[in-house]
């Protein structure tokens, strides 16, 4: 057999008496269930540590409804206590260490060598976690704003969609507010009753939209609530049009939580399924587009894009 011989030149050198020693953070969303997933990554030096968290806990929302709220908080809560014994002037074994939170724990234990605390806790997070999405270095304040972010989102779950998406786009850029309704900055539980005047929830610069949501528990209702508002949105548009106001686009921007199909069964799927191609016709009709999306999050996600166009 002949030897293969790789070039050396241009690999980074490894240190290999630097060792890392890492572990996966686990939270136990409900009791007495297997049900386990990944909240945080630890890592571990000789003289310094690192603690990668969560950064997108706000999908607990959309899986646990009101438990979320108390899930949230026991993570905060754990990753807070961790910090602390970790900034301690000795460096404990984890594996001599037990969260103080009944549903946190950490997971198999590994050591790594020649990387950083930060890039060992970073990767394998990315790697491991479903509520984290990789982005620039951040530091320990940072870290502790996400988890306030996350539970303030949560709590907004708990009112109607226009006014989650105000919330969201109020964090990111509040120049926008003011293209919000009357009804959606003053964040009544209720959208106002309809009247002769048309209603739509965002009238910005480059979009104008109306925003709701699809229940897949009562799939014939919201397509008729649903055509409605595309209708107003059509009345806009035509308005728009006498002024020549030509450059905007209106959308009909709808939460639709694809994943409550799973436990749906078939016939029902392809029913609403039916029910969503009806929409996209109509909105053809209107001149206008049908937009599902996931969650208050990625409508204010999309509404920021439009606008920075």
């Amino acid at each position: 057999m002949t030897p293969i011989q790789f070039p050396l030149d241009g690999l980074p050198d490894i240190d290999r008496s630097k060792v890392t020693r890492w572990a996966p953070i686990l939270c136990h969303p409900r009791e007495a269930s297997s049900e386990t997933f990944v909240v945080g990554v630890v890592a571990v030096g000789d003289n310094d540590f690192h603690i990668e968290c969560a950064n997108r806990l706000s999908k607990l929302a959309c899986l646990y409804d009101d438990a979320a709220m108390p899930i949230a908080m026991s993570i905060q809560m754990a990753v807070g206590w961790l910090e602390e014994v970790l900034s301690r002037k000795s460096v404990p074994n984890l594996q001599e260490l037990a969260f103080p939170v009944g549903n946190i724990e950490f997971g198999e234990y590994h050591q790594t060598m020649g990387l950083d605390c930060q890039e060992v806790a970073k990767h394998w997070m990315a790697t491991l976690s479903s509520f984290y999405e990789k982005t620039a270095s951040e530091n320990a304040l940072e870290q502790k704003l996400k988890f306030e972010d996350a539970i303030s989102e949560i709590e907004t779950t708990k009112e109607r969609l226009p006014v989650q998406v105000l919330g969201i786009i109020e964090r990111q850029n509040k120049e926008l507010l003011e293209f919000f309704h009357e009804d959606v900055r003053s964040r009544r539980a209720r959208r106002a009753r309809a009247n002769a005047r048309v209603k739509i929830d965002y009238d910005g610069v480059r979009l104008s939209a109306n925003i709701d949501f699809f229940d897949v528990d009562k799939p014939a209702p919201t397509v008729g609530k649903l055509k409605q508002r595309m209708w107003d949105l059509a009345v806009q548009r035509e308005r728009n049009s006498a002024k020549n106001l030509r450059s905007k686009e209106y959308e009909m921007l709808v939460d639709f939580p694809r994943h409550r199909l799973l436990d749906k069964r078939p016939h029902l799927v392809a029913r609403i399924e039916d029910h969503l191609d009806e929409l996209e016709r109509q909105a053809d009709r209107e001149q206008i587009r049908f937009r599902p999306l996931q969650g208050a999050e990625g409508i204010g996600k999309h509404i920021l894009e439009k606008e920075a166009a």
